[in-house]
């Protein structure tokens, strides 16, 4: 009976380069590493055009520089010294001329030298290079970076200009751009989560459960910290750009509890603003991220938006507010990546921004000026005295406002040193407020953005302008009420950035001032039922203030006249809420105003063909400044509100309506 024949394996002789390469590796202390590593060497010099054989001394020479890793590393660290020689290989296939930091066929090669580094072998397992960083930091090599090379370079990203050659791109860069696409670096093994939560505790109101708290928030540190941690995400945010957070979200992903959760969003919100600010000049730039910086963040603020959407707005946690921002930053960096988002996700989000700025009225209604001090308090004394009222002296408490930290509440001590004032703790909220003005303005329209704050402005009991209306400060000058004035600025320089887009839209903006003047209007009725105005017509009865809708009659006077200035009967109603005014408000002032308000309503006056659209909603919000002084019964500087208002006026560019005159609706 025939036998078939089964060949056996014939005995295969390494290349004569191959045999002097493991003989190099293994005289450097490689063992039996040497008999895979030489080989990948001799293939990758190769590649390069470096060994033919017989070998070349400056071929030998480059192998016994690899292989010396072992002895840089420590004899007893595998993994950094197969780190090194990874590195060193892939410095070898690198492109020095190529303007681009890798080619296709770079990151192929690089790819295929890390599947060899990575496989696990008979004698021991693959090299881990993450835990390699982790213990020992960046190699020796690449430690000694200067911070304006790689700030240069990120911004150089951002703005696209001509991309240097490779071999000036900074060496840290290149390095981090070789582990994480070349071998696959997982980020979420080396990043310091902890690090990143800390930053966005910095970043959050404090916990109640934490004891001496600050009485304001510190300012936040967007300084670049050491590029030789490589455990830091900044620093490979730095190197990558945005694409770093998206190699961190699956640490994020696993939301351990809200309150972390919260932390690490602000924490990571913190890194991108820092690498916005360095490298595009400003925290708040999103669109100079581009797609890059929402295909990062989007992730993140969709798995926020998961968590907190069907929250109640009373929810204050960090999540809330990272979520937000991240809803701000994706929808701003690009505008195809806002087009994506569902209407039903943009109105929620627009809903929540416009509750939380709501729910600081109620902190408004408590406030109460901020202590003067230093130089503003000489220019304030000055002001106070051409009113003929002294300026309040300060007391012991105002001295320890707006620094150090809060008593305990069993401490003993004084009760101003256990709480916060109110302007205090606006403070803590300034910086929410301003992602949620901000998010309403660019996603939902100038008078989304303008009536929450016009509500601000009614409850904010305590001046949030100087006696001149302004809310800008000036050399010598009264300064604005800080830190209250913010509330005005805020939505009036938001108003000069985008009006322009509203006006493609509505040349005329009889949108925008019909709904200002509707606002407006709507305050000037009575509190009464049908029933009520029956019996008091019936008894000749009078309203008083307290009927009013709005019970200020100053701020009704005011009211009053900023309707006038829009120049617009909105939804051709508006003129008969101002005949029933004329006739039943308790002040013959307002009731005066009222009639002439409504008499050039019923001449269809419109606008003068000299005065622009912007200009008359410039002088509609200089009017509601006034109410908001009056209404606190702080009588305004009267030269100085005139300057005010004709400085406003000019910073209102369009001087004359190209269309023609803007004309109210038919009544």
């Amino acid at each position: 009976m025939s036998h078939r024949f089964i060949k056996p394996v014939e005995p295969k002789d390494p290349a004569p380069a191959d045999e002097e390469a493991i003989s190099i590796f293994s005289d450097a202390g490689w063992g039996d590493d040497s008999h895979w590593l030489g080989p990948l060497a001799t293939q990758t010099f190769g590649v390069a055009e470096a060994i033919k054989t017989p070998m070349s001394n400056s071929a030998r020479e480059n192998l016994e520089d690899v292989a010396r890793s072992r002895q840089e590393a420590g004899d007893h660290d595998r993994d950094r010294g197969l780190l090194l020689v990874f590195v060193r290989l892939c410095e070898f296939s690198r492109d020095k001329h190529s303007h681009r930091i890798q080619t296709p066929s770079e990151l192929e090669k690089w790819r295929q030298i890390a599947a060899e580094f990575r496989k696990d072998r008979a004698h021991a397992k693959g090299a881990d290079f993450e835990a390699t960083l982790v213990r020992s930091g960046w190699p020796i090599h690449y430690k000694e970076e200067r911070h304006s090379w790689l700030v240069e370079y990120a911004r150089g990203l951002i703005e696209q200009r001509p991309q240097r050659p490779s071999h000036e791109i900074p060496a840290i860069v290149w390095l981090m751009n070789v582990l994480a696409d070349g071998a696959l670096l997982d980020l979420t093994k080396v990043i310091d989560e902890g690090a990143v939560a800390a930053a966005g505790v910095a970043r959050s109101r404090p916990s109640p459960r934490e004891p001496m708290q600050l009485r304001v928030p510190e300012r936040p540190d967007f300084q670049l910290g050491g590029m030789d941690n490589p455990r830091s995400l900044l620093t490979w945010i730095m190197a990558l750009g945005p694409r770093a957070a998206s190699l961190f979200f699956p640490v994020f992903q696993r939301w351990k509890n809200d309150e972390y959760a919260g932390a690490m969003a602000l924490g990571v919100r913190h890194l991108l603003e820092t690498w916005l600010l360095h490298v595009a000049g400003h925290q708040t730039y999103f669109r100079d991220g581009g797609n890059a910086l929402a295909t990062a963040t989007r992730p993140y603020f969709d798995l926020l938006h998961q968590h907190c959407s069907g929250r109640k707005p009373e929810d204050v946690s960090p999540a809330r507010h990272a979520w937000l921002w991240f809803a701000n930053c994706t929808l701003s960096a690009d505008p195809n990546t806002a087009k994506a988002v569902p209407n039903e996700v943009r109105e929620t989000v627009l809903r929540a921004a416009n509750e939380d700025i709501a729910r600081v009225r109620k902190l408004l209604v408590q406030a109460r000026p901020r202590p003067v001090i230093g130089e503003d308090r000489e220019l304030v004394v000055r002001a106070f005295a051409k009113t003929g009222k002294p300026l309040p002296p300060l007391a012991a408490s105002d001295l320890c406002q707006g620094h150090g930290r809060l008593l305990p509440a069993d401490a003993e001590g004084p009760v101003e040193e256990k709480q916060r004032t109110p302007w205090e703790e606006f403070e803590w909220e300034k910086d929410h407020l301003q992602v949620c003005l901000s998010l309403l303005f660019e996603f939902g329209g100038i008078w989304r953005g303008l009536k929450p704050m016009l509500l601000a402005w009614r409850s904010l009991q305590t001046p949030g302008v100087a006696r001149d209306l302004r809310y800008w400060r000036e050399p010598d000058h009264e300064p604005p009420p800080s830190p209250w004035s913010d509330l005005f600025a805020w939505p009036i320089n938001l108003f000069h950035a985008y009006v322009s887009r509203e006006q493609a839209q509505d040349p005329a903006l009889n949108r925008l001032r019909g709904e200002l003047a509707s606002f407006c209007l709507e305050r000037l009725v009575d509190r009464w039922s049908p029933s009520e105005r029956e019996s008091a017509t019936r008894e000749n009865r009078a309203r008083s203030n307290e009927d009013m809708l709005e019970r200020s009659p100053a701020w009704r006077y005011c009211l009053i006249r900023a309707v006038a200035s829009l120049g617009v009967n909105p939804e051709g109603k508006g003129h008969r809420v101002l005949h029933v005014a004329a006739e039943i408000d308790p002040e013959p002032e307002v009731r005066e105003a009222a009639n002439h308000c409504y008499q050039q309503m019923r001449r269809n006056a419109g606008l003068p063909e000299d005065v622009s659209p912007r200009r008359a909603i410039m002088s509609a919000l200089w009017w509601i400044r006034q109410a908001h002084l009056l209404g606190l019964e702080f009588r305004p500087d009267p030269d100085g509100a005139q300057r005010t208002r004709i400085k406003e006026l000019a910073r209102t560019k369009e001087h004359v309506r190209a269309a023609g005159p803007a004309t109210p609706e038919r009544m």
